[in-house]
């Protein structure tokens, strides 16, 4: 269960990437994203392509396996 807590943190940067625009402004200043790279670039790639409404899946996919692994190993208390 604790390990699905640290997934659910790391769905909400994943939703967080998702959601970025291309261009953006910061304190009066026009800021482009970064371009991906490094290890991760694939990833980061599609999920700059997602569509920014798509954000709240990642969360809520890991959401729902929190509930289902809840009732899973608590199944007296679902």
């Amino acid at each position: 269960m604790a390990v699905t807590g640290f997934l659910f943190l790391l769905s909400l940067y994943l939703a967080l990437v998702i959601s970025m625009p291309p261009e953006f402004t910061l304190d009066g200043e026009t800021v482009t994203r970064p371009a991906p790279s490094g290890l991760f670039a694939p990833v980061v790639s599609l999920l700059y392509a997602m569509p920014p409404l798509s954000s709240p899946l990642p969360p809520a996919l890991v959401g729902v396996v929190m509930l289902l692994l809840g009732r899973r190993r608590n199944p007296e208390k679902a």
